[in-house]
């Protein structure tokens, strides 16, 4: 079961390190937090770390930590990203709730996410919260949708 969730939430996702692959919609070019570009990427996890806190087993403050690849939809690579996640709720590794926090390092810049990452959801949307270089003072909002247990496909929305 730990594997399970060690693997749906070293994402996004939410925002994870080495291999996360995304692609410009709009004009085919990395979005740029003052282009209000839309960024589409796959992102899959490629090391987790589960920390148990507190009670013994499944409880509210145990820690995931994680790193994913990010990738074009053509399967190039465009960065990665890290994150960490503290449980809230939930009564097994497979339901509850996590506060996550998610940082990419892509070409030109890093931007940072962050957002609740809910089990019972196929589609979590997280704030885009700041980053730099070409990120930097970006704003908006990003869509992770469960493909598999370690895979999900990315929407960035820059505004």
């Amino acid at each position: 079961m730990r594997s399970r969730t060690r693997a749906l939430l070293a994402t996004a996702g939410v925002a994870a390190a080495a291999g996360v692959v995304a692609t410009g919609v709009i004009s085919g070019q990395a979005a740029s937090a003052h282009t209000g570009h839309t960024l589409i990427a796959h992102e899959k996890f490629t090391k987790t770390f589960m920390q148990d806190v507190g009670e013994k087993g499944v409880s509210m403050g145990d820690r995931l930590v994680f790193t994913s690849e990010v990738r074009d939809l053509k399967g190039g690579q465009l960065g990665i990203g890290v994150g960490d996640c503290v449980r809230l709720s939930g009564t097994s590794d497979s339901d509850g709730q996590y506060n996550c926090l998610q940082t990419y390092h892509l070409a030109g810049g890093d931007f940072m996410t962050s957002g609740i990452f809910d089990y019972a959801q196929k589609i979590n949307k997280w704030a885009i919260m700041g980053g730099t270089g070409r990120y930097r003072a970006a704003t908006g909002e990003a869509d992770f949708t469960t493909l598999t247990t370690d895979t999900f496909a990315d929407t960035f929305r820059f505004r």
